[in-house]
């Protein structure tokens, strides 16, 4: 991210040189600019036109590095003994001294990854969370939900869809819910409710967009004739 950034602040650097380059040049009477306000007005829209460039560079340079990336070391498209051997190491980076069971990302607890394959290769990871019984929901879900948004906001930046957490009444059991979202690229981060009878837990879904849309029309597919075939019995 430091080259990132670094080359972002060239691109500012060049655009606001050119812009005043242009202005400062001897140009007809008609084109030049005669008030204070005018140049200011324009100053601000430079600037404002350099930060546009500035965020579409780095999201653009962001999704390009990272979407290939499940997280941490673990990389999409390898096999599940890869994957496997890829978990182990990141259980270990994440281990919690008080608790051998739980690990912790921030104030985010959570308790295995697991991971689903398309044509034998990794398209999709789930971090699930640590049960939480319901009447400790309100209590305990807010630090941990608070904490991943921070986690994940000051990686790729604001989510593209956040609709917050609820009480614990709002989830209906054995449920899920998305609650906010990134997307990077090809890949996608969901942060998810999901309702065990009395228990809940925050987990977070990390996938190709682009196998998961394959998979779903497949899906989709053979749903569709099924339904054909049952159709000729009658």
């Amino acid at each position: 991210m430091n080259r990132i950034t670094a080359i972002s602040a060239i691109i500012t650097i060049l655009f606001l040189g050119v812009f005043w380059y242009f202005l400062s040049r001897d140009v007809s009477p008609d084109l030049k600019i005669k008030t204070s306000d005018n140049r200011q007005k324009l100053t601000r829209d430079s600037i404002n036109n350099a930060k546009l460039l500035n965020e579409k560079f780095i999201t653009d340079s962001l999704a390009v590095l990272e979407q290939s990336k499940a997280f941490a070391n673990i990389k999409f498209g390898i096999n599940k003994k890869e994957f496997e051997n890829e978990v182990e190491e990141f259980y270990k980076e994440t281990a919690y001294e008080a608790d051998s069971y739980f690990r912790h990302l921030g104030k985010y607890v959570f308790h295995e990854v697991r991971g689903d394959y398309y044509n034998g290769l990794l398209y999709y990871v789930e971090i699930n969370g640590r049960n939480i019984h319901y009447d400790k929901f309100d209590y305990d879900a807010w630090p941990q939900f608070n904490s991943l948004i921070e986690l994940l906001t000051a990686k790729y930046g604001n989510p593209q869809f956040n609709y917050g957490l609820k009480s614990w009444v709002a989830y209906d059991d054995q449920q899920q819910y998305t609650v906010a979202g990134w997307t990077i690229g090809n890949k996608q981060i969901n942060l998810v409710v999901t309702g065990h009878r009395l228990s809940y837990t925050i987990d977070i879904n990390v996938f190709l967009r682009s196998a998961n849309l394959e998979i779903w029309d497949k899906i989709m597919q053979i749903d569709r004739e099924n339904q054909d075939k049952a159709l000729k019995v009658f």
